[in-house]
């Protein structure tokens, strides 16, 4: 188990330590149920500190260019489709049920709607709901039955689909489609389908 550094105690080792310094520590010990060791005067200098503070592995340039233009795309998404958390489903749909999360679920596993994560939220992204039936649009059900499942169930892969420029689609994106011609997407979900089985070789 790799040390979890949450201060420090500059003392000689737990045998010389002050009495009132070792029975700090035990009572640490009795509350948290893990050990903790008194870290050497050898070992509390501040640069030792940070040393273990700063992770093992750092990512490479590439690797953090990637991630800026994944959240950049993330961010964007979320600025013009918008999205609603489990409880701002039930309003929309109008739930009375007491669990207020139990309707995006539902939706969720019977394959109706999907979500992304978010700021440790799951966010549903709101083209996916008819304003005038408070249901989940039926093309949104369509298109999930029909994309690969690694897609189908791959968050913000699947969501950043809906929103990529297809060129079965005559370089429209999917989510500028489905009010008007639903089957158009859905044969682009069979399509994109058909693309994961030729890459794997199935």
């Amino acid at each position: 188990m790799t040390d979890r550094i949450i201060g420090y105690l500059v003392a000689e080792d737990n045998e010389t330590a002050p009495a009132s310094l070792r029975d700090l520590v035990t009572r640490a010990v009795a509350k948290t149920g893990r050990p903790i060791r008194l870290v050497s005067s050898d070992f509390a200098r501040f640069d030792d500190v940070v040393t273990r503070l700063i992770p093992e592995t750092v990512p490479s340039p590439a690797w953090m260019l990637q991630a800026r233009r994944n959240a950049d795309s993330r961010a964007r998404f979320l600025s013009e489709f918008g999205g609603l958390d489990a409880e701002g489903v039930a309003d929309f749909a109008q739930s009375t049920a007491r669990n207020r999360r139990s309707t995006a679920y539902r939706w969720r596993d019977e394959g109706f709607v999907f979500g992304v994560g978010h700021a440790g939220k799951t966010l549903y992204p709101a083209f996916q709901f008819d304003p005038d039936t408070h249901r989940p649009k039926p093309v949104v059900a369509r298109v999930l039955a029909q994309l690969p499942t690694g897609l189908r169930h791959g968050g913000w892969q699947l969501a950043l689909w809906w929103d990529t420029p297809l060129d079965v689609l005559d370089r429209q994106r999917p989510v500028d489609v489905m009010d008007t011609d639903a089957d158009a997407v859905v044969d682009a979900a069979r399509a994109e389908a058909a693309d994961w089985a030729d890459a794997s070789g199935n």
